[in-house]
């Protein structure tokens, strides 16, 4: 007897296309064909959402290795013929690595950064590489290969404005282009794209997925941030990327020596899975900050749309209804980090030395890209020096002047970049009050988020990942782009604040704006290295709510349905059969030893299930 299912791969979790594959109803070349059909159809033709930048050419003789692996024999790896991408800005060996950057438009990454490398060795195949702005600098900026657009809403950005840089990771994985996909963050570019896409991110506390191999933007701040659409997928990818393993590629906040962090193998779980607590919220009091839900006279002004309250107000009684007790209250986090001595001020960290917000935004920038480079070993770009500076982010439409947007403080200085690389010394450690910055980074976030939840007994921090959405002509149109600057809307809410001091956050789906047709994350954050619990946390709220909503412009395709038939000897590998013998009759034959028997049984076995007898 068998048991059929059907899987459609618009929505399919990890765990559908494992079965799929285990049951033989599809190999993994032939997965990798659907996926490519729906990106010919949805990336390219239609309504050119144009999340995809870079195909692997060597994706089908990958998947087929899968294949050929799978029918070996050998154990089962974890993510075994999934196919995944990758931003622009993680090396995979053999395939460009320009971060979007016309500069590096030639690029070839010489290795696989360490994701793509523990991704591979459980089995999962590489699609592709995502779109993005030049260098991750900015959110909606476009580059070497254009900008992702919404597969929600035309109308609408896919990001937010000035921080959201792996909008093309958000794209793909909304519009079910690939299994999943692997997006970066140094503000807010992995929340951004994952709140107006409908996604799971999951934006760690400091160096917890390894970033070796990810063009850096800022070291201080870079994160590798997974997207699916899902907590339950989430969870398979990282039991394979949380690696003690990767203890031997450190990346910046692994290597420097000033500020000791606690070891992987002493933060994450044996199996991400044992997370999975619906009942993780009971008991829990949630600190929500009234600057993010739009309560009147609180500050810092933030912008929270009618719709987005009405979403956030839905989302409390959801919380509430969990068994969770809900604070309005200040944050005096964020409202401490963006307060401003003077105009132009990027960030307020007390104990930072004169000088270090111009470090930050360049020098340690160029040194970090000129050792990527090195490090990656490309002949034609053996050092920053080599490359083109007025390539390395134009300009390409009428609002991308960062004069217009971003702060003086943090407008990052390429014209300066490669005199600092001529003149280098050191690494970026060596900079003058490096030391003394990340003391002040770690020590500002124990007193201002840490010792504050201790003092009011708050368990974690819950709100609307965005204020609103930014309209798509927002790089184009004055009007529009006046609309997208207001904080939450320019950055995912609490801006640079969260990265910069190392606060890990989630964010889930929240629901759909009724009259723009866009999605709306939840963020929830808490301590450093409290991760285990934000996890839990997030899947809670998920399970019971079921918000996230499939993009309307990427339809299911008629192949895109997939039969699984599962015998139930697999279907029901983990249930003992009942065993009726009626009666044995043992006849001894001869042999060289006499010990040769020939044994006859009668009688039945059967299956029981819940429901029944299923099978004798």
């Amino acid at each position: 007897m068998t048991d059929s299912l059907k899987v459609n791969l618009v929505e399919a979790s990890i765990g559908d296309l494992k079965e799929a594959l285990e049951a033989g109803a599809i190999s993994s070349v032939e997965l990798v064909s659907l996926y490519l059909h729906r990106v010919g159809q949805y990336d390219c033709r239609g309504p050119r959402l144009n999340s995809i930048c870079i195909l692997n050419p060597n994706v089908f003789d990958e998947a087929q290795a899968s294949d050929d692996y799978r029918a070996s024999g050998k154990p089962r790896r974890p993510l075994e013929g999934i196919p995944f991408t990758v931003k622009d800005s993680f090396q995979v060996k053999g395939l460009t690595v320009a971060a979007g950057s016309p500069a590096f438009a030639n690029l070839i990454a010489g290795s696989d950064a360490t994701i793509v490398e523990l991704l591979r060795a459980a089995g999962a195949v590489v699609l592709g590489k995502t779109n993005m702005p030049p260098m991750a600098d900015g959110g909606c900026q476009r580059g070497l290969y254009g900008r992702s657009e919404s597969p929600y809403n035309p109308i609408y950005m896919s990001t937010a404005y000035a921080s959201g840089s792996s909008y093309g990771c958000g794209v793909s994985t909304a519009a079910s282009l690939a299994s999943f996909g692997f997006a970066g963050e140094a503000v807010t570019s992995g929340r951004s794209p994952a709140s107006n896409n409908a996604l799971v991110a999951y934006t760690s506390s400091r160096s917890i997925i390894p970033s070796q191999g990810l063009w850096p933007l800022y070291p201080t701040c870079d994160l590798v941030v997974p997207h699916t659409r899902s907590m339950a997928d989430l969870f398979h990818i990282l039991n394979v990327v949380v690696a003690t393993s990767a203890a031997d590629k450190p990346d910046f906040w692994r290597s420097q020596k000033y500020v000791n962090l606690p070891q992987i193998s002493e933060i994450r779980p044996t199996d991400y899975h044992t997370l999975a607590d619906p009942n993780a919220l009971r008991g829990k009091r949630i600190a929500v900050p009234k600057c993010f839900i739009g309560v009147p006279g609180s500050r810092p002004k933030n912008a929270c749309s009618i719709g987005v309250r009405t979403l956030w107000d839905r989302a409390r009684v959801d919380l509430e209804s969990l068994g969770a007790t809900i604070i309005e209250t200040d944050f005096p986090l964020f409202e401490n980090y963006t307060r401003q001595d003077f105009p132009g001020q990027s960030m307020n960290v007390p104990g930072l030395t004169q000088g270090w917000a111009s470090l930050e935004r360049c020098d340690m920038i160029a040194l970090s890209w000129d050792d990527f480079l090195r490090h990656n070993g490309d002949e034609k770009y053996p050092s920053l020096i080599f490359a083109d500076p007025e390539k390395i982010h134009p300009h390409i439409a009428p609002m991308d002047d960062p004069a217009q947007h971003t702060e003086t403080q943090n407008q990052v200085r390429y014209e300066d970049m490669f005199e600092i690389v001529r003149k280098r010394q050191g690494g970026l450690t060596d900079l003058p009050g490096c030391e003394q910055a990340l003391m002040a980074l770690e020590e500002m976030r124990k007193k201002d988020l840490e010792m504050w939840m201790d003092k009011y007994e708050y368990d974690l921090i819950a709100f609307p990942t965005n204020g609103d959405v930014a309209l798509a002509n927002a790089d184009e149109n004055y009007e529009s782009m006046l609309h997208a600057l207001r904080d939450g809307v320019k950055y995912a809410n609490g801006g640079r604040a969260l990265k910069h001091l190392g606060v890990p956050c989630i964010t889930v789906p929240m629901g759909t704006l009724e009259k723009e047709k866009m999605p709306v994350g939840i963020s929830f954050c808490g301590k450093a290295y409290d991760d285990s619990n934000l996890l839990s946390y997030a899947f809670a709220y998920e399970h019971f709510s079921k918000r996230r909503g499939s993009p309307s412009l990427a339809p299911p395709l008629p192949s895109d349905e997939i039969l699984v038939t599962r015998p139930y000897s697999s279907l029901l590998s983990t249930i003992k059969p009942i065993l009726a013998i009626d009666s044995m009759n043992v006849i001894k034959e001869d042999g060289p030893d006499h010990t040769s028997r020939l044994v006859t049984v009668s009688g039945t076995t059967a299956l029981e299930m819940a429901y029944g007898v299923c099978g004798t």
